[in-house]
C-alpha cells in the first residue's frame, strides 16, 4: 500500500469533500486561465472570442494556438494543488507520491499499457472507428502546418500527463480513497479525467475512461504518481506517433 495511506505517514490526505474541492478548483484554474490566454490572443491578433477555427489558422495554426495556452495555463493548476498540499503541512513529495517505483512495478505498468494499446486500436478497428481521433490528427496535421510539432509533444507528453496526474491520481484518489475505498476513488478519478475530455466523441471517452482505471490501478498497487505519469506520456506519444503516420504517409 502507498506509503500516504499508512498510519505512519509524515501527512494525512485532505478528507473527500476538501479534496474534491481543491481538485475542482485546480482544473477550474486550468481551464479558465486557458480561456483567459486564449481570450488575449484573440484580442491581440484582432478576433472576437466566438472566433472560428479557419479564422484562428488565418493567423497561427490551430495546433500551435492551443499548445501555447495549455502550456502557459499548466502551472496555474500545479500551482493550486501545491498550496493545497502546503495548507495540509505536507511535503510536495510525500502527498503526491511522486517517488520512483521498483523495477517491478516498471515492467508491469509498461506492460499493461503494451497490451493495452493494441487491444483499444483492434476493437476501434472491428466496431469501424478510427483508431486515431479525428481531433489528434487535426491538432497534429495543424502544428506541422505550422513547423511547431515539437511545441504539441511538449503538451501532450509533458504538460498534459504532470497536470492531469498530479490533479488526479497524485491528489484526488488518497484523498478519496479513506471514503470510496480503492476501487471507488479509482472509478471516480477516471470518471473525472474523462470528462475533461470532451473535445472526443463518446465512443473515444469510454476509451479514455477504460486507460483511467488502468492508471488509477497501477498508481495504487505502485505506490507512484510518478509511474503513471510516465505511462500516460508513453500514451501520448503513441497517439502522436499514430497521427503523424496517417497524416505523413497516409494522408
Amino acid at each position: 500500500m502507498n506509503s500516504a495511506y499508512a498510519p505512519d505517514a509524515p501527512c494525512a490526505p485532505w478528507g473527500f469533500w476538501a479534496s474534491l474541492a481543491w481538485a475542482l478548483l485546480a482544473t477550474a484554474a486550468w481551464f479558465a486561465t486557458q480561456a483567459g490566454l486564449s481570450a488575449l490572443m484573440l484580442k491581440e491578433f484582432g478576433l472576437d472570442l466566438d472566433v472560428t477555427r479557419e479564422e484562428i489558422d488565418a493567423v497561427m495554426p490551430h495546433g500551435v494556438f492551443i499548445s501555447i495556452v495549455a502550456i502557459a495555463a499548466a502551472p496555474v493548476a500545479l500551482g493550486v494543488i501545491a498550496l493545497a498540499v502546503r495548507r495540509a503541512r505536507c511535503r510536495l513529495s510525500d502527498y503526491l507520491a511522486l517517488g520512483w517505483p521498483a523495477p517491478r512495478e516498471w515492467l508491469i505498468g509498461i506492460l499493461a499499457i503494451l497490451v493495452l494499446l493494441p487491444v483499444a486500436d483492434l476493437v476501434s478497428y472491428l466496431l469501424g472507428y478510427d483508431v486515431t481521433p479525428d481531433f489528434v490528427t487535426d491538432v497534429y496535421s495543424s502544428a506541422r502546418d505550422g513547423s511547431a510539432v515539437w511545441l504539441l509533444v511538449l503538451t501532450v507528453v509533458v504538460a498534459a500527463p504532470v497536470v492531469e496526474e498530479v490533479i488526479f491520481r497524485g491528489f484526488l484518489l488518497p484523498g478519496l480513497a479513506p471514503r470510496t475505498g480503492a476501487a471507488g476513488a479509482i472509478v471516480l478519478t477516471s470518471l473525472g479525467w474523462s470528462a475533461m475530455h470532451m473535445q472526443y466523441e463518446p465512443y473515444y471517452l469510454l476509451h479514455i475512461f477504460v486507460l483511467g482505471l488502468a492508471l488509477g490501478w497501477l498508481r495504487w498497487r505502485s505506490g507512484s504518481t510518478s509511474l503513471v505519469i510516465v505511462l500516460h506520456a508513453m500514451v501520448n506519444v503513441f497517439a502522436l506517433a499514430q497521427a503523424a503516420v496517417i497524416v505523413e504517409r497516409i494522408g
